[in-house]
């Protein structure tokens, strides 16, 4: 599915850059089906925030019939295409945080370089769990689609220690594992 160009959607929105956000402008009676479609929209629409959140917190809204993720329209909106196989990451972890300082292209392997916290973490360190058996902490890491081993350690802060290493070694991003507040990550916690 081609996304929109840049042209469309400057068109259809504003870019709110304090904010991050894409707020609807009028639309013309040309993108309506009928008369009375269009008079509606126009009076409900136009100056609002385009889109809501979804569960895995990302902002995504309708275009042209189409649900599109607002992170990638915003990156359109603001530079153009994005060129194929690109991903946008959010720098920051907070995938409805939008704002163009936050959003950055990567390759796929750029971006699981900079994943939040798994929510099934208990140890408080990406990449370091308790191995039970033999009653020491593991380090470990997934690199290129393979999982690398790094180590069995007595104490948690050296299995963290040596994954941070890992970490600078491989290039994975400076947020990579933080966890986010869950007011931040823009999910709802209810």
């Amino acid at each position: 599915m081609a996304d929109p160009t840049k042209e469309r959607l400057r068109d259809l929105f504003e870019y709110d850059a304090e904010a991050g956000h894409l707020v609807w402008r009028t639309r013309s009676v040309e993108d309506f089906g009928s008369l009375q479609a269009w008079s509606a929209w126009n009076a409900h629409f136009p100056g609002t925030v385009a889109g809501d959140i979804n569960r895995q917190g990302y902002r995504r809204m309708f275009i042209d019939g189409k649900r599109r993720q607002a992170h990638r329209m915003i990156w359109i909106f603001a530079n153009g295409d994005i060129p194929d196989g690109i991903q946008i990451d959010h720098v920051n972890g907070v995938r409805s945080d939008n704002r163009l300082t936050n959003l950055r292209l990567v390759t796929n392997a750029e971006n699981q370089r900079n994943r939040s916290m798994r929510s099934d973490n208990t140890s408080g360190f990406p990449g370091v769990s308790w191995n039970k058996r033999d009653s020491k902490w593991v380090a470990q890491m997934g690199i290129n689609g393979r999982a690398k081993n790094l180590g069995s350690f007595d104490t948690i802060e050296e299995a963290a220690a040596a994954r941070a290493e890992a970490n600078r070694q491989f290039g994975f991003h400076a947020n990579h594992g933080k966890r986010l507040p869950a007011k931040l990550d823009g999910r709802s916690h209810a």
